[in-house]
């Protein structure tokens, strides 16, 4: 090869050759990612397994088993955008009155995990009977979708970092009364 010739291929052929191996080199990176991510079955009970732990720790108002499920820094958002942290979410807790007539529970809608952080976004539906101004029965129901971040320590435990509530509606009666959805969406 005559060295105009080499330089060239230099010239011309190298910067395709090395695009070409870039995009090779994507596409291998991004097929292992996307096998590692996505839905995993297993996480998805695990997550609604440690979503019925919590639950119970929360009916109990037992604030030390539910802040057992959060991870150092956790932040809980609401459907307004307003924050908070775990002390004040569970000072709140701990204030709500216990109720009898709550019927909830939790279905996780979908998990993205990657490597060992999982974003699952869940529905909680809960009813309840409370009495109206005037005595009479009303019948409550609460449905939220939220949006959260789990994190798997070393010691091999899914801990909740956050939760943002991206959609709230709440009934009286069969009546919506307040419909929320969070800023985001």
């Amino acid at each position: 090869m005559r060295a105009w010739e080499r330089d060239y291929c230099a010239l011309h052929w190298a910067p395709l050759m090395n695009r070409i191996q870039f995009a090779a080199a994507l596409l291998m990176v991004n097929g292992t990612v996307a096998a590692a991510a996505g839905f995993d079955e297993s996480v998805k009970a695990m997550l609604e397994a440690r979503y019925r732990e919590m639950k119970t720790a929360m009916a109990a108002r037992d604030t030390a088993s539910v802040r057992a499920f959060l991870a150092s820094g956790f932040v809980s958002e609401d459907a307004s955008g307003k924050k908070e942290d775990a002390d004040t979410m569970l000072r709140d807790l701990a204030a709500l009155p216990k109720d009898p007539n709550k019927v909830s529970d939790t279905v996780v809608l979908s998990v993205e995990r990657v490597g060992d952080t999982t974003v699952a976004v869940q529905r909680y539906h809960m009813t309840t009977t409370k009495s109206g101004k005037d005595g009479s029965p009303q019948q409550v129901e609460l449905v939220t979708t939220s949006r959260d971040t789990w994190k798997l320590t070393e010691a091999g435990s899914w801990l909740l970092t956050s939760t943002i509530t991206q959609r709230l509606d709440y009934s009286v009666n069969g009546k919506l009364v307040v419909h929320k959805e969070h800023p985001s969406q």
